[in-house]
């Protein structure tokens, strides 16, 4: 659980304006590491907002799920795993736009 944590406080540092040679510094991990921190974290924060998103019929992809924050946190905590997987497996899917993304994550 500690490296979870450790990559929270790796993307606040993103958040913070600090590029990943400082951070990989402060934190002892290669660059590759923090970068594979930093996009992982890109999809957890797409995950996010697709799930607090309302569902709405009207949307091409049918809005999001509706879900409350703490749901959805949730979610993201116990299928971290799976997140993971599928950015490595559907990297050029997740860099695409915004409306690919969220297609993407609505399967």
């Amino acid at each position: 659980m500690a490296g979870l944590y450790k990559g929270t406080n790796i993307l606040e540092e993103f958040v913070a304006g600090k590029n990943e040679a400082e951070i990989a510094e402060k934190y002892n991990w290669t660059r590759r590491k923090v970068q594979e921190t930093k996009r992982i974290g890109e999809i957890i924060h797409e995950f996010e907002t697709l799930s607090m998103d309302p569902p709405n019929a009207e949307d091409e992809y049918g809005g999001g799920f509706g879900l409350s924050e703490i749901e959805t946190q949730a979610m993201a905590a116990k299928n971290y795993q799976f997140l993971m997987r599928l950015r490595n497996h559907f990297l050029k899917n997740l860099t695409a736009t915004s409306t690919s993304r969220c297609s993407f994550l609505n399967g």
